[in-house]
């Protein structure tokens, strides 16, 4: 009926209990209703559960038991990089890119710490904001034991500045995972998002996809401008239970 999974990595930083919904089941949609109601299919203080926009019955129930609409999370692509043109813009200014060392990623978690402003987490008002940024930063450090890789632009003095953790799948395409500049450096992702454009295409690959929060209308619009397509609209519902 309603399909899920406790969350400890999020519980470790967030200090309550978590709960991630997964599918919702509305074969029978009345016990279902009951069920997002009362919170009987789990024990836990927050809950959450990302689904499509558009799913109009998922948004009912999910509203109707006391879920609120926190996250608009946008699906984006950019196809055919084998013919892509980098504008002219990005392409005057491409930066020198390398690969991280799995035991450099505690550099990017420490960065991660205050970078960020938009997440399903951040953008939770009932959420403490240090320990939005706490999640985040714990994400890096999870990602560091999985089948990732990350490329960063670094300062003369070999200070990161930027970071894209990024993964491949299905054989030529590479999906964009969490990216960023250190703060203070905003400026530079436009120029850093050209250049690791500009990296996969010349590595042959022939498609990029990323999620975005659509409240980030900065990193939105970099990615119109670099020609990226939204394909998909996803909302993040929370439910906070007191204790």
């Amino acid at each position: 009926m309603i399909k899920g999974r406790y969350t400890p990595w999020d519980e470790s930083v967030l200090k309550v209990r978590t709960f991630e919904i997964q599918d919702i089941d509305l074969s029978d949609e009345k016990l279902c209703l009951e069920l997002l109601k009362t919170n009987d299919f789990c024990d836990a203080n927050l809950i959450y559960g990302r689904f499509l926009s558009s799913n109009l019955k998922i948004k009912e129930v999910l509203l109707k038991s006391g879920y609120f609409i926190c996250e608009t999370s946008l699906i984006v692509n950019l196809k055919k990089l084998d013919t892509y043109v980098l504008p002219s813009i990005y392409a005057r200014r491409k930066l020198e890119l390398s690969i991280l060392d799995n035991t450099d990623y505690w550099k990017i978690a420490n960065i991660s710490q205050d970078m960020f402003k938009y997440s399903r987490f951040h953008e939770d008002p009932f959420i403490p904001i240090n320990r939005a940024n706490a999640r985040m930063s714990q994400w890096v450090n999870d990602l560091a034991n999985q089948d990732v890789t990350c490329l960063v632009n670094k300062s003369h003095s070999n200070e990161i500045l930027s970071f894209m953790i990024f993964k491949l799948i299905k054989g030529n395409s590479i999906e964009l995972i969490l990216g960023g500049s250190k703060k203070g450096y905003e400026l530079h992702s436009p120029f850093f998002w050209g250049s690791i454009i500009d990296y996969f295409k010349q590595s042959g690959y022939l498609k990029i996809s990323s999620t975005i929060s659509a409240a980030n209308m900065g990193v939105l619009s970099l990615y119109q401008n670099l020609g990226f397509k939204i394909i998909k609209v996803n909302n993040d519902y929370h439910k906070h239970i007191l204790i």
